[in-house]
């Protein structure tokens, strides 16, 4: 014993308190940074017909989302999110996410990639009502938050 970490030691996902959020996430890149501190994915942000997809557990959790409170039933290959204000269901293949029960149709659809659900992070985001912004120069995609 006294050698082996606890998980406290080492944040695997940002603290889920409701404080403004700045988050990066970059193409081609495993980690992301929410607020200036950098956490680690096991699959990196791609592009796919002008829309960037990312895991949609490190999305979550970046948007302040509780990892437990990140599920998934593979009976309905749907996903679901919530925090305290929101809820926000994932049908795989579906170009549309869930707001409560109001569709928000998005252009892409969710998908499996390298046993990750991958989400258009536009949709997700805006959906939580966060800003996404897109830096080409930087191949980044920026998601501001307010609370």
């Amino acid at each position: 014993p006294g050698n082996s970490k606890s998980e406290a030691d080492t944040p695997d996902a940002p603290t889920p308190v409701t404080q403004a959020r700045n988050i990066l996430f970059f193409l081609d890149n495993e980690t992301y940074r929410v607020n200036g501190q950098t956490y680690q994915m096991d699959v990196s942000p791609y592009m796919d017909n002008d829309r960037v997809f990312i895991p949609l557990r490190y999305a979550g959790m970046a948007l302040g989302i509780q990892p437990q409170n990140i599920l998934w039933d593979g009976e309905k290959q749907a996903a679901a999110l919530y925090n305290q204000n929101t809820l926000i269901r994932v049908n795989l293949g579906e170009n549309a996410l869930y707001r409560f029960e109001t569709k928000i149709e998005s252009d892409a659809a969710a998908h499996l990639y390298s046993g990750r659900i991958m989400v258009p992070i536009r949709a997700l985001a805006t959906a939580f009502g966060a800003n996404v912004e897109w830096d080409a120069g930087n191949q980044m995609v920026k998601i501001t938050t307010n609370s």
